[in-house]
Parts: C-alpha cells; sequence; structure tokens
C-alpha cells in the first residue's frame, strides 16, 4: 500500500496484493474443472491477485471524504464456467470497476455511500452496486 496526503486534504492511495486461497470442502462428491473429473469433495480455490488506485479529498478533522477509484480483481489460474452450469470455485474471475465513495461523519454518528459498476470481466456479472451504511464512533473523539 502506497498513500500520500497532501496539507490540503486531497489524496491518492495505489494497493496490490496477492491472495494465496486454500483448498474448500464442497457439497459434491465429486466435480468437473480443468477438463478434468475429480473424484473428491475437496477443491483447490485458485490464487489471485487484487490492486487498486484512489484518488480523494479528506476534510479537516475527517469529516468529508469524497473518492474515486478504480480496482481490479484476477485469479491466476481456474477454468471457465461451462454452459447450462452454475458458476464453482475453480473458476477464473477477471473483474475490473471503477466507483465512488463519500463519507460525512459530523460527530460520532456518520453516513457512506459507495457506488460501484464493473466495467470489464470474465466469470463475474456486469453489475452495478450501490451501497449504505451507517457509521458510529465508539470510544473518544479526537
Amino acid at each position: 500500500i502506497a498513500h500520500y496526503q497532501h496539507s490540503s486534504g486531497w489524496y491518492s492511495t495505489a494497493h496490490a496484493s496477492f491472495n494465496l486461497r486454500s483448498n474448500i470442502q464442497s457439497d459434491r462428491d465429486a466435480y468437473f474443472a480443468h477438463n478434468r473429473l475429480y473424484y473428491t469433495s475437496e477443491v483447490s480455490v485458485p490464487n489471485a491477485l487484487d490492486a487498486g488506485l484512489r484518488l480523494g479529498y479528506m476534510s479537516e478533522g475527517q469529516k468529508l471524504q469524497l473518492e474515486l477509484f478504480g480496482e481490479h480483481f484476477q485469479c491466476v489460474e481456474g477454468d471457465y464456467i461451462r454452459p447450462g452450469l452454475m458458476p464453482f470455485p475453480t473458476n477464473r474471475m477477471e473483474m475490473t470497476q471503477v466507483g465512488v465513495y463519500g463519507k460525512y461523519q459530523p460527530h460520532r454518528l456518520g453516513v457512506n455511500l459507495r457506488a460501484a459498476t464493473v466495467l470489464a470481466g470474465r466469470n463475474v456479472c456486469q453489475q452495478q452496486m450501490l451501497s449504505l451504511g451507517l457509521l458510529y464512533v465508539v470510544g473518544k473523539l479526537k
């Protein structure tokens, strides 16, 4: 993670990570992946990379925050959803999304809003997301 904040309140943040993912137990006795039938309920979930960039503004006292962001997530291996079948943990997912985030918290109680859209992807749906949250500060305020 790299973060820079100017004294005016404008900031930028970049992050990247590699996600080591473990095996999971499926509710199936066998499954088909990588053009092969596996006779086990233990499924290997592909590792993944994710990265993002954020540009925003944070007011003095952190009462107001406004941000634009872009994120990319990609499995490093995996297979594709086959026609007529549901998605499965072995699928190779890729997704690029952009969005906005805002937070207003004048005192202990605050609110945040996040909206994003998937621009491109593989084995994910082209979707728009909207979330609204309530925030509450526990403990001493600065």
